[in-house]
């Protein structure tokens, strides 16, 4: 995504000691969201940052303000956030077994019955 396309980030304190980085929009956004998980990595190196937690179309900084301004912090998400190339995303396959019923969902027919339903199905 281009800087001159790319939406300014809104930065507010949370407490004394965290900035949020909000980044516009109503819906989770890709290249917002790859950016967000780059930027993270980037600030977390910074001396004084404790922690840097990427959420949907945010990223809350936690930062020690004895050891670092928070304008300071400011200047460096939004350097940041105009500068980074975000790092490609890769996801993984995770399998997880279910299994309804028997031994293991002894359960299951009180649910049903809760639920007026049948341990079978509709």
């Amino acid at each position: 995504m281009r800087d001159d396309i790319l939406a300014p980030p809104r930065l507010s304190m949370a407490g004394e000691s965290a900035i949020l980085l909000d980044v516009a929009g109503p819906i989770f956004n890709e290249q917002h969201q790859s950016r967000i998980w780059s930027v993270a990595e980037a600030i977390s190196t910074t001396p004084g940052i404790s922690d840097a937690v990427p959420g949907i179309n945010n990223l809350m900084i936690a930062f020690d303000p004895l050891t670092i301004a928070p304008e300071t912090v400011e200047a460096r998400l939004m350097h940041l956030w105009r500068t980074i190339t975000p790092n490609p995303v890769t996801g993984r396959d995770v399998d997880i077994p279910v299994v309804y019923g028997g031994a293991s969902g002894e359960d299951l027919s009180d649910l049903a019955a809760f639920a007026s339903r049948s341990p079978r199905g509709p």
